[in-house]
């Protein structure tokens, strides 16, 4: 197990890792706030990677169409 590093997004799937011994620990960091990531894109930064998850997400490939008719 030494040098591997798991990214999970359950909750308690990490913390059934953890308790039955296949993970070490586990870490569950505050998520950024729609504020904070608005006030980090008005100054031209840029968030660490995996740090901007949303859930749920849409279906990948799902098209968008106007609802009214019009294009």
């Amino acid at each position: 197990m030494a040098g591997k590093l798991e990214f999970v997004h359950d909750i308690p799937q990490a913390i059934t890792q953890v308790w039955s011994g296949q993970a070490q620990v586990a870490f569950f960091p505050r998520p950024a706030t729609l504020p904070a990531l608005k006030a980090i894109a008005d100054a031209g930064k840029r968030m660490p990677p995996k740090s901007t998850y949303f859930y749920p997400k849409l279906p990948t490939g799902l098209v968008m169409n106007l609802l009214d008719g019009e294009i």
